[in-house]
């Protein structure tokens, strides 16, 4: 992922990549209140089920995910990551997703109850769960993003390690051109 932004300083996109589901979130918030009350819009209650059932999904993958990613805790690709202190920054934005499932969750099933009653709280759960909503999606999109890229870079590193599939002709060859490459360093 870092390899395609060469050209930016890792700190701007570690920056930007921890903080962009927050500002996705406040645009979102900032054009909800251009229209004060969309959530009295005829089939609302269908959005807030769908929300509902698609957090509860994410939750499901992120649990089966964490399965998946203790199996490869030793592959290349989690020893480079310790190597340049990124399994903290792995850490948090797969704790932060988890969060932002179960709090949009939450407040979805708190926003059904509310949008029977007109007052100013239903409208302050409303604009909680705008910001919660938008800054969910945008960190499941992160950390689904992050889990696909580590398990398929382990994939491709498994993929080009594996000599089951080489001849012994070609196994040779291979290490003769390692042999040649470690012969000029």
């Amino acid at each position: 992922m870092l390899e395609k932004i060469k050209n930016v300083p890792f700190f701007i996109t570690h920056w930007l990549n921890i903080l962009y589901p927050a500002i996705l979130a406040l645009i979102a918030l900032a054009i909800k209140m251009k229209f004060p009350y969309p959530h009295k819009i005829i089939g609302f209650n269908d959005v807030l089920t769908s929300i509902v059932s698609f957090s509860a999904i994410i939750i499901g993958f992120y649990t089966a995910m964490y399965g998946v990613l203790i199996s490869i805790s030793d592959s290349d690709f989690m020893k480079k990551a310790r190597k340049f202190n990124l399994d903290g920054l792995f850490k948090y934005q797969l704790y932060d997703s988890l969060a932002a499932s179960f709090i949009t969750f939450l407040i979805s099933v708190v926003v059904q109850v509310m949008m029977n009653y007109n007052n100013k709280a239903a409208d302050i759960c409303f604009d909680i769960w705008v910001f919660c909503t938008a800054y969910f999606l945008a960190t499941s999109f992160r950390s689904i993003s992050l889990l696909i890229g580590v398990l398929f870079h382990h994939d491709q590193k498994q993929s080009a390690t594996s000599d089951e599939n080489l001849t012994e002709t070609e196994k040779a060859a291979i290490r003769n051109k390692i042999n040649e490459n470690n012969n000029f360093k």
